[in-house]
């Protein structure tokens, strides 16, 4: 593993994934953890909620505690195609650093900040927030992979139904009981094998019709096909998921 020397970084150190390159992990130090919890003391989770200008502010606090280099570095990975995708990580996280904010609320002002560093995020229709919570269990009764634990997910990408650009995920795990495996699988599209022969077939850039269950409180159907030249570049952009496409004919 490769750990970043550059000094710039305030508060973090960067590396590379010892598995692929193009995966940066970047680990928040102790003192930045305890100085971010200390300035958000006053916050709680309904507060950023209901107020959208909170978001932004508790991100500029995070960004500060670092001197403004963790928002830089973030937006510069993440708009680099070498790259594109970051790991973060805290030094510590023990009750002994968050000044009294409960766990699972201080995680999810930490994920605000840091996605209010690179964007603003799409609405999420599922739970009417800026943000969806939710639990994977054994059981599961709901209309979506993504809650069953057992069920394997296959090649795919978020935000294919709706009407909003996604740019960018970020996902976090707060807490796990008795889980074994479940790991999410990324893959760069640059770096998948069949590229070229999916890119290239005659269907790549037709317009195809996509749809949600019911569960994901999105009424319209949207059309788009599932490769996209949008970049400057030219360079090639998938959008697919074989659950929410709706093929109208063979």
């Amino acid at each position: 593993m490769k750990t970043s020397l550059n000094k710039g970084n305030v508060g973090f150190v960067t590396s590379c994934h010892p598995s692929n390159e193009r995966l940066q992990i970047v680990k928040l130090s102790k003192a930045i953890v305890n100085n971010f919890s200390e300035k958000i003391y006053n916050f709680d989770v309904q507060s950023v909620e209901y107020k959208p200008f909170l978001r932004f502010f508790i991100a500029n606090t995070l960004n500060q505690a670092t001197e403004n280099t963790l928002g830089n570095y973030l937006l510069k990975t993440i708009k680099d195609r070498s790259t594109g995708a970051v790991l973060l990580d805290c030094e510590s996280m023990d009750d002994s650093l968050l000044n009294g904010t409960d766990f699972i609320d201080f995680n999810i002002l930490l994920s605000t900040a840091i996605s209010h560093l690179i964007g603003v995020p799409n609405l999420d229709s599922m739970s009417g927030k800026f943000y969806a919570r939710f639990s994977v269990k054994n059981e599961d009764s709901s209309d979506s992979y993504l809650r069953q634990a057992h069920r394997r997910m296959e090649l795919h990408n978020d935000g294919t139904y709706v009407k909003e650009t996604t740019d960018w995920v970020i996902m976090q795990k707060m807490i796990e009981v008795n889980v074994e495996g479940g790991d999410s699988l990324l893959l760069h599209v640059d770096d998948w094998q069949d590229l070229e022969k999916f890119y290239q077939h005659p269907l790549a850039k037709e317009n195809l019709q996509w749809s949600s269950p019911a569960s994901k409180n999105v009424g319209y159907k949207t059309y788009h096909p599932i490769f996209l030249d949008e970049q400057v570049e030219g360079e090639p952009r998938m959008s697919f998921i074989d659950q929410f496409v709706e093929p109208l004919n063979m």
